[in-house]
């Protein structure tokens, strides 16, 4: 029987950084949380790194696992699911019925390809 391939889904994200921060709703922490849609756990982990980084994050360690929510439409922001797909994004917003002005981009990083 042949292996199945992995299939995007939602990955819960915990980032530990070197340094403490100030995040929204957290205050100063040198932890904080990220969702991403990738293949893998280890694909999550390293576009969560990647996207921190970006932010000037001194990121020391990333541990991802399966969200226990995979319906997009259960998550209050579904902007802030890291490379979740442009046309999954644009779905959830028709559904809502947002008008264009409530419409904000989704955040992207890019991955290297392997070799």
């Amino acid at each position: 029987m042949p292996a199945t391939q992995p299939h995007p889904k939602i990955y819960f994200a915990t980032v530990d950084l070197n340094e403490q921060v100030h995040m929204q709703a957290l205050g100063f922490t040198s932890q904080f949380y990220k969702y991403v849609w990738a293949e893998t756990s280890s694909q999550a982990e390293e576009a969560v790194a990647l996207w921190a980084a970006n932010q000037g994050c001194n990121v020391r360690r990333v541990r991802a696992q399966s969200a226990v929510k995979q319906g997009v439409q259960t998550y209050t922001f579904p902007e802030q699911i890291l490379n979740l797909p442009k046309e999954a994004l644009l779905a959830e917003y028709d559904r809502r019925e947002y008008p264009d002005a409530l419409r904000a981009e989704g955040q992207y990083v890019v991955m290297r390809q392997a070799a």
